[in-house]
């Protein structure tokens, strides 16, 4: 059972009227029996209603919580996922001691370079889509993506690439003997 609403419009004003209504298959297809019509319901009204059909339930229900809507959900599992690989390789040591080679690093590279592995693994595309892609994720470590950072990270590991490879190769080499 739910509500269905259907509306008409008189002399131009949009008028709602609210049916109870049941639905059921018949030869394949979906219809609906109305069980009671509510008519014409103002606000007042449906507090009233709901307020009559949490006596008969015997159970509190707030008007607020009805109310309660999500603003936004954000991707948060595979980010996760890939975060706790990233923390087991160590790779953000890793970029941070190959970055301490370079004079000019004026900004941690590691968390945008982060992000920018972890949307070539989950959405590939270009740095642009990557901008309307952090919108939907969680990331706690960028709160605000400066879209000029991620360009410089990306050439501050070009840079720093092979010392990354090697060293990415020797963590593994001692974690594979330690194991």
């Amino acid at each position: 059972m739910f509500i269905k609403t259907s509306s008409t419009t008189k002399n131009g004003k949009r008028y709602p009227y609210y049916q109870v209504v049941s639905s059921y298959r018949e030869n394949g297809k979906i219809k609906h029996k109305r069980i009671a019509n509510l008519g014409h319901l103002t606000e007042k009204d449906i507090d009233n209603l709901i307020k009559g059909l949490q006596r008969i339930r015997k159970k509190p229900f707030s008007l607020q919580e009805a109310k309660l809507k999500h603003k936004r959900t954000l991707i948060f599992g595979q980010i996760h996922v890939l975060d706790q690989l990233w923390q087991r390789f160590g790779i953000s040591e890793i970029l941070c001691d190959c970055a301490g080679d370079l004079d000019k690093v004026q900004f941690d590279i590691a968390p945008y370079i982060k992000l920018m592995t972890f949307f070539r693994l989950l959405n590939p595309g270009s740095e642009l889509k990557l901008t309307e892609w952090f919108g939907r994720i969680y990331f706690p470590e960028i709160r605000v993506l400066e879209y000029h950072k991620l360009l410089r990270s990306l050439g501050y590991v070009v840079r720093i690439k092979d010392g990354i490879e090697r060293k990415l190769l020797r963590n593994r080499r001692i974690y594979f003997i330690w194991k």
